[in-house]
């Protein structure tokens, strides 16, 4: 994820609201695009800045791009991703946890992660190794 030649994606959960409002609960009268009008619960806001701001201190400046679910793109999938926020709001989440096949899901009201039954050990990844050689840093010659 740190590799500087690597995209990463930062996939907020996202809802589209019909208007916003001002501080005094009045409407406010603009043309706000569909885009625009896509919000990010506060918790995840939260969450994701903490979360990107790991690359950043690790020396990763570049190619790092924040997307709400509603844009996600399966090419995406070839890349880092971080998804933040429960299927609710994301509709990646889910997803990402069956085609990764994660031994853990949301239960069905989405108020607790839980492990699926059948799955060895609730370990995810279940090879361990085969992760550990796949995030090793490349090798950097002494100058």
């Amino acid at each position: 994820m740190v590799d500087v030649e690597s995209d990463t994606h930062f996939i907020y959960s996202s809802t589209l609201v019909e208007y916003f409002k001002r501080d005094d609960n009045r409407r406010i009268e603009y043309p706000f695009t569909d885009e625009e009008r896509q919000v990010t619960a506060i918790v995840d806001a939260q969450g994701i800045s903490k979360v990107q701001s790991l690359p950043y201190l690790a020396g990763k400046r570049n190619r790092l791009h924040i997307v709400t679910s509603r844009y996600f793109r399966p090419a995406y999938r070839d890349d880092n991703l971080i998804l933040i926020g429960s299927p609710n709001a994301n509709t990646q989440t889910e997803r990402a946890l069956r085609d990764y096949n994660s031994p853990f899901r949301f239960n069905d009201d989405v108020s607790a992660v839980i492990e699926v039954p059948g799955s060895p050990d609730g370990r995810w990844p279940q090879n361990r190794a085969a992760l550990e050689e796949r995030d090793q840093l490349p090798e950097v010659a002494a100058d």
